[in-house]
């Protein structure tokens, strides 16, 4: 997939942002991207870094290759890599955590979330407080494997 058009980011002021593979109408794969890709179309030498979850997880990884680049990062929900490590082994974050593992399998996201039509990812949606509309409105993207990828 090619870098998405303007259309494809969320843009709030003078902050830009890919979408990233689960939370996106129209996902892009941040793979395809150089890591400061969105820093030199703004033609922006240095910049400030957040994000949240997976998101949070990309900005570590940006941070700790770029660090000439990025002038404050801002993790939330994903602690820093090595403490996330150590974590890992000595508490129950690896339970917690099994999701950013397994989304990076290929076939696996899309044959979960997709089952029985998305209604099985619309009851986790609604069971873990997302409001019914909303959780209509994902379980419908998950129909189509594609939409996940």
């Amino acid at each position: 997939m090619s870098p998405p058009e303007s259309s494809a980011t969320n843009t709030l002021g003078r902050a830009t942002s890919p979408y990233l593979r689960q939370h996106a109408d129209t996902p892009v794969h941040w793979q395809q991207w150089s890591p400061h890709a969105l820093a030199d179309a703004a033609g922006a030498e240095r910049f400030h870094l957040a994000g949240h979850d997976w998101g949070a997880a990309l900005a570590w990884y940006v941070a700790g290759r770029h660090p000439d680049r990025v002038t404050s990062l801002a993790a939330l929900s994903v602690p820093h890599p090595q403490a996330g490590a150590r974590a890992l082994i000595t508490s129950d974050q690896a339970a917690r955590s099994w999701y950013m593992a397994a989304c990076q399998l290929p076939w696996l996201p899309e044959r979960v979330l997709g089952r029985r039509g998305g209604q099985a990812f619309r009851d986790i949606l609604v069971r873990t407080g997302l409001d019914p509309v909303s959780a209509d409105r994902y379980a419908a993207r998950a129909r189509d494997p594609a939409v996940l990828r």
